[in-house]
């Protein structure tokens, strides 16, 4: 992560957003969380809204993040001998 943190400060931005929603649980926490008149509460009978919300808004910059570096997994692939034929074959 330090690495590509400093090639992409934006990979270690999202990974710090989910590490903090995980620890310590915080993310766990607020999938409960509902808004309700009275304003938000936790509730798990409802939909809860404010947790995915905040997970739906780091979701598609990690998986661009990700997605990004895809060219460089399949150079090391090829590094390490995964030529297509092989990679067919093992995953099936």
């Amino acid at each position: 992560m330090k690495s590509w943190s400093k090639d992409r400060p934006l990979a270690g931005f999202a990974y710090d957003y989910l590490c903090d929603l995980v620890h310590p649980n915080k993310g766990s926490n607020l999938t409960v969380i509902v808004e309700r008149e009275q304003g938000p509460m936790f509730d798990v009978d409802g939909a809860a809204k404010l947790g995915f919300l905040i997970f739906d808004k780091i979701f598609a910059l990690v998986v661009r993040l990700c997605a990004d570096e895809f060219a460089n997994l399949f150079i090391v692939f090829a590094a390490l001998g995964a030529d297509e034929d092989s990679f067919k074959m093992a995953s099936g």
